[in-house]
């Protein structure tokens, strides 16, 4: 039995990010989420720049972030295998060493 993706807005997300969450495995962002337009994504930038996050990535493994807007998005190490990405713009985003094994694009 499969189990189910964990609903999650945009902006709960962003919180989450500033709040230290670093396991979003299993989620399924909510559809067409521009990132870059939000008033918080600058301090998201900000505060991802500042983390050590080839220690403690990101964990985006399994989850759906389906049209989602997040232009010069700062998130190197990131793991996200199986991830779904399709249709998202993440033109200029800084994903170095990013695990995006057999995900789709």
């Amino acid at each position: 039995m499969a189990t189910q993706l964990k609903e999650m807005k945009g902006e709960e997300f962003i919180k989450k990010i500033l709040d230290g969450e670093r396991d979003f495995s299993r989620v399924r962002l909510e559809g067409n989420f521009n990132f870059s337009a939000h008033e918080g994504f600058g301090e998201m930038q900000n505060y991802l720049k500042e983390q050590d996050l080839c220690s403690n990535p990101i964990d985006i493994t399994s989850s759906e972030f389906i049209n989602i807007t997040a232009i010069g998005l700062h998130l190197p190490y990131v793991r996200g295998k199986k991830a779904n990405l399709d249709r998202a713009n993440l033109r200029e985003a800084y994903l170095r060493a990013a695990n995006l094994e057999r995900s789709k694009p």
